[in-house]
């Protein structure tokens, strides 16, 4: 029924089939963290400013504004052709506080201390607070007003330039009331 010979061709085809598999196997589980690539590119065209209230009533005891920069972001279809494992996001350009200035026209009568007109509030430490998102520090400016806050309309411009030079240029008005 059986040759003298089946043991040895079926041991001769384990060892050619073993190590296809095993070669098979690591190509599956292995290749598609070399594949390289991006499954999304983000890229940012510039900033803004966004303001969390535009009027502010300075009556109120706990009368406070918000500004955050935001990055104005383009998202585009990336190159990846592995998509077995988690999605890759590539960022380009991108945001250096170091190139971006965010400046009022008018004096800031704030609880911590008063701001001059046209100074870099990026600078004033204590209106600024950030926030780490994705490969993003965000800025957020709190400007918590004093009771000798004069009413008015203020306003906010955002001047600079992204890490690879396209301008950033943006301004926004709060009233205070």
């Amino acid at each position: 029924m059986f040759s003298e010979k089946a043991p040895y061709i079926l041991m001769k085809q384990i060892k050619f089939f073993v190590p296809s598999i095993l070669v098979l196997l690591s190509i599956i589980f292995y290749s598609c963290g070399k594949c390289g690539g991006c499954d999304d590119i983000m890229t940012t065209n510039g900033a803004f400013l966004s303001v969390y209230d535009s009027t502010i009533d300075l009556k109120e005891s706990s009368a406070f504004a918000s500004i955050s920069i935001k990055a104005a972001i383009t998202e585009t279809k990336g190159d990846r052709n592995c998509y077995h494992k988690d999605m890759v996001i590539c960022p380009q350009d991108g945001l250096l506080l170091e190139k971006i200035t965010v400046t009022c026209d008018k004096e800031l009568t704030l609880r911590e201390g008063t701001v001059p007109a046209m100074t870099n509030l990026l600078e004033v430490k204590y209106v600024l607070e950030t926030t780490d998102s994705g490969p993003y520090t965000i800025p957020h400016i709190i400007l918590r007003a004093h009771d000798k806050m004069s009413s008015g309309v203020y306003t906010f411009m955002l001047t600079g330039t992204t890490k690879e030079g396209k301008p950033i240029n943006d301004t926004t008005t709060i009233t205070w009331y």
